[in-house]
């Protein structure tokens, strides 16, 4: 998992650094947006399996300021200060971040293991069909507007 991210993230830099090289295209440029975008969603999306939210949020801003579809417009300098900034940043972050595999991954962010969720889900369940009647689900979309009436099998 770490080599895929290092190599989305040194193919982002290396797009930056070279577009610190005066001369190319407009072009060039689209595909510089594609390309820090595509990597910056990437690993933000890893960073996000790995449940490191703070990397979530630098890689998902990131994902936004390069986004190519919806252009943010800003003079050649201050793209120059920016790609500069940001290609170091990927750089540095190839080594400081570390996104290993955890056997531990069925965990959301509060913590809790989701598969005790599903377990007290079960026993519930399990618990209901018990008594001799079925369980329904109620057809509620809005989980903070209560059902005016509730459903069960008789």
């Amino acid at each position: 998992m770490n080599k895929k991210k290092n190599i989305a993230l040194f193919i982002a830099a290396a797009f930056l650094f070279l577009a610190l090289i005066g001369g190319w295209p407009y072009g060039f440029f689209t595909l510089l947006r594609f390309v820090v975008f595509g990597a910056s969603a990437y690993v933000a999306w890893m960073a996000y399996e790995m449940k490191k939210e703070k990397w979530v949020w630098i890689f998902g801003f990131l994902a936004v300021l390069f986004n190519p579809f919806i252009v943010i417009h800003l003079n050649r300098e201050l793209w120059s200060i920016i790609d500069l900034i940001v290609g170091i940043f990927m750089i540095v972050s190839v080594f400081v971040l570390k996104l290993e595999s955890r056997s531990n991954t069925n965990r959301n962010f509060s913590g809790t293991p989701t598969s005790l969720a599903r377990n007290s889900a079960a026993a519930e369940k399990s618990e209901s069909e018990s008594e001799g009647r079925q369980k329904f689900l109620s057809l509620n979309f809005l989980p903070f507007c209560p059902p005016k009436h509730s459903v069960s099998a008789a």
